[in-house]
């Protein structure tokens, strides 16, 4: 990727929100074993479970943090957040392009704390998940060691139908890109659908439901919408460096802000990843693994990597599905 001095990848302000939230994860846990509240005696299913859970809460939250992070700086600065074009170009991009599109139900334990502390004035109204001000406060602790907190909202007629740019996600968190893949599945699927309701009108079917509310959006709009955005599609989203400073904690990369608090093997960790489906193709796994393992190398990795192909042979087959989910032999 291109870098612009002064400004950093998107993926600069993930690792810095997920080395943030492990720190006072950490913290949280040791006023927990203090209090002679320390997690029990678990079997290796149970540690391991346990440690899955609170990874993916994390690994959810970090990109609300990262986003949080960029809103208030971007607010105070009147800065924009940037798009870094192939041939070095830069292009200034609304802040809602970067809203996760995961999400908390307000109904459950934790959306409800969150809610009142919003509307109590404890946490900044425009924190939509978890963010600086949540950060801070030590509710989000239990929560995030008991079950699943973040969702992701499923898509449905009206994403494609007004405000459907506020709808559909266009950035990619993982790959700190633009990706544009979602928006025209949405949009070829719609023009499939309304191709089949007209050609039904035309014979006097009954229209199927809810398709006034398909017809209703404008089609030159999603058309034009796409060819604003198609230049842009794959391109890397980039943000002053100064922001960093908004983050607690020390410098990024430090040993005392490594991730790896569970002092859980690079190996188990890649079993997980594959288990779980959160990326199946080996650079995919070697990013996120090196985001979490800071410091450790690209050979080190790929020692892991093998030790973990001992058991799996198939990962080391040609042309293996890049989205094919492998099941571990232990449930097969």
């Amino acid at each position: 990727m291109l870098t612009i001095d002064g400004y950093q990848p998107l993926s600069g302000f993930v690792a810095r929100a997920r080395e943030a939230i492990w720190e006072r994860f950490n913290a949280f846990r040791a006023q927990k074993e203090l209090a002679g509240e320390g997690e029990p005696h678990w079997t290796t299913e149970e540690g391991e479970a346990f440690f899955d859970r609170i990874w993916v809460n994390i690994t959810a939250a970090q990109y609300h943090l990262a986003y949080d992070v960029i809103r208030l700086r971007a607010a105070a600065s009147g800065s924009v957040v940037q798009v870094l074009k192939a041939d070095g170009s830069r292009v200034g991009v609304p802040l809602h392009f970067l809203q996760p599109e995961t999400n908390v139900s307000r109904d459950d334990g934790y959306g409800l704390h969150h809610k009142w502390h919003s509307a109590n004035g404890v946490i900044d109204r425009c924190e939509r998940c978890f963010g600086l001000d949540t950060l801070k406060m030590d509710y989000w602790f239990d929560y995030f060691v008991s079950g699943a907190v973040f969702h992701a909202p499923k898509l449905n007629y009206t994403s494609l139908s007004e405000s459907f740019e506020h709808r559909t996600p266009i950035v990619n968190w993982k790959l700190g890109c633009i990706d544009l893949t979602v928006l025209r599945a949405l949009s070829e699927a719609r023009e499939h659908f309304l191709a089949a309701v007209n050609a039904l009108a035309r014979v006097g079917a009954e229209p199927l439901q809810r398709a006034d509310q398909l017809k209703g959006s404008k089609d030159r709009d999603v058309a034009a919408y796409l060819k604003q955005l198609s230049p842009l599609d794959g391109c890397g989203i980039i943000a002053p460096t100064e922001w960093l400073d908004a983050f607690p904690g020390g410098k990024p990369g430090d040993p005392d802000h490594r991730s790896d608090v569970f002092h859980r093997q690079p190996s188990a960790a890649i079993v997980s990843l594959l288990d779980q489906q959160f990326c199946s193709r080996k650079a995919e796994i070697r990013e996120s693994i090196l985001n979490m393992y800071g410091g450790m190398s690209h050979r080190e990795f790929d020692r892991h990597w093998a030790k973990v192909t001992e058991d799996r042979p198939e990962l080391r087959r040609p042309g293996r599905k890049s989205r094919r989910r492998i099941k571990s032999r232990d449930n097969s």
